[in-house]
């Protein structure tokens, strides 16, 4: 198992958590619905993806959804890392949005990008400890939620 996927994740909602618990004011309740189809979470320069693409079964079909995706008149979409996922997980997790928020569902796979050429599809689970944690599942075949810059 690679190590940087175990141990990113942890860093990563080590601080989620502790920007989540600063970030519960008003304007921190729900995704940012930028419209033609691109959403934003507070707080991050990233836009994304609202409707995520059909189940894609291979990473070539992935890779060629984002290259070939058009939206809000951007065409630099790119595969998020499974941390900018779990990013959006822990935005939900931590009550900074619901699940449904401005039409957003994040259940189900997705295709990500690790580095380079290494693609998979896998999803954020439910850990099963008492508290809140995820653990990225491996799948072979997911959606894109394409994601920029």
């Amino acid at each position: 198992m690679n190590f940087r996927l175990l141990l990113t994740p942890l860093v990563l909602g080590l601080l989620l958590f502790l920007q989540g618990c600063a970030a519960t004011g008003p304007g921190y309740n729900q995704f940012i619905d930028l419209g033609n189809g691109i959403f934003q979470v507070p707080g991050s320069e990233l836009m994304w993806q609202k409707e995520r693409s059909p189940l894609l079964g291979s990473k070539e079909e992935a890779l060629a959804y984002v290259k070939n995706l058009s939206l809000g008149g951007f065409t630099d979409w790119r595969l998020p890392t499974p941390e900018e996922v779990l990013a959006l997980h822990h935005v939900v997790d931590f009550g900074r949005a619901k699940e449904g928020d401005a039409g957003i569902f994040l259940s189900g796979n997705y295709w990500c990008a690790l580095t380079g050429d290494e693609i998979l599809a896998g999803s954020w689970q439910d850990g099963v400890s008492c508290e809140l944690t995820r653990s990225y599942q491996p799948n072979t075949s997911g959606h894109v939620r394409a994601v920029r810059p």
